[in-house]
């Protein structure tokens, strides 16, 4: 088995018992006429899937009047930086967030740190941070300053599933928008799946869902996987070896199973360079040691 390398990219965990799960999904019985069926149920099971985690606190889902399926967290997304640009809004971002925000606007998406929140300004924040694996330390202080001037805050929570000990409160006025998928947590890449839960109307993702011109059987296996693994699953399965591993590497834990930082001189050194999220956050993951590491425990215990 070949020695593992660090991964600088936002993937989570290759499970294969995940994976290998979705792989069982009865074909036989799909129905590819039955839209409404699949889309209905996904709606109804997503949410409770969410709040059904003991690892981290949700709260205020049932406060979006607009809950609706979406092709993962991207596609959520893009609706929003155009709903930003239809109100004359600048979405603005924290040091360390998804650089796919900067390269969807070319660049126009200004880091708060210089550009300081004010009105007219739209905030887009991710939870689990894509910086730390955490929250932004200066998240709810950002919450306070968009509720006190009237600025709408986006929250994409693509990593939720594969976390522990956050809050995820939805209750604050300034939250427009939050969206939830099971990309990172079921391992949907090839089926992606997943919620924007919004107190707007989300444009054409809105019309899709009620015209239920959608993935039927992307939702399918969403449901298929809902109903084996917890939004705790990866989390816990993983958590001793990632503790483990972070000690023996000399990495600080995170929120995030798979996510650690570089923290200290040594990690300022040219070949941790590729590893720096706008010179703010040494992000390192390590999911390829955790399979590797988990692996070799396993044969050990056998």
């Amino acid at each position: 088995m070949k020695q593992p390398e660090f991964d600088k990219a936002g993937y989570s965990i290759w499970d294969m018992e995940i994976y290998n799960h979705a792989l069982t999904y009865p074909l036989d019985k799909f129905h590819p006429t039955d839209i409404p069926r699949y889309i209905d149920e996904y709606v109804d099971r997503f949410p409770k899937w969410i709040m059904s985690s003991q690892l981290n606190t949700v709260k205020g889902l049932d406060t979006f009047p607009n809950q609706v399926v979406t092709h993962g967290t991207s596609q959520a997304m893009d609706w929003w930086h155009y709903w930003c640009e239809w109100n004359n809004l600048t979405c603005k971002v924290f040091r360390g967030e998804y650089p796919y925000h900067k390269d969807l606007r070319q660049g126009a998406c200004p880091f708060i740190e210089e550009h300081p929140l004010q009105k007219g300004d739209a905030l887009l924040i991710s939870l689990p941070f894509s910086g730390n694996g955490g929250s932004h330390q200066r998240m709810l202080e950002a919450f306070d300053t968009c509720d006190k001037l009237g600025i709408p805050v986006f929250i994409d929570a693509c990593w939720f599933g594969c976390c522990s000990g956050l809050n995820f409160d939805f209750t604050r006025e300034c939250i427009q928008a939050v969206a939830f998928s099971t990309t990172k947590s079921l391992k949907t890449d090839a089926w992606r799946n997943g919620m924007i839960f919004s107190k707007h109307r989300v444009g054409g993702i809105q019309k899709l869902y009620e015209w239920r011109w959608l993935s039927s059987f992307n939702l399918a296996i969403g449901l298929h996987q809902m109903e084996k693994f917890s939004p705790d699953y990866m989390y816990n399965k993983y958590k001793d070896t990632y503790d483990w591993v972070c000690h023996k590497l000399k990495l600080t834990p995170t929120n995030t199973i798979f996510i650690a930082l570089g923290e200290g001189e040594e990690y300022k050194d040219k070949e941790f360079d590729r590893y720096w999220r706008d010179d703010a956050y040494c992000r390192i993951n390590v999911r390829n040691h955790l399979k590797y590491f988990h692996k070799v425990k396993q044969d050990l215990d056998n």
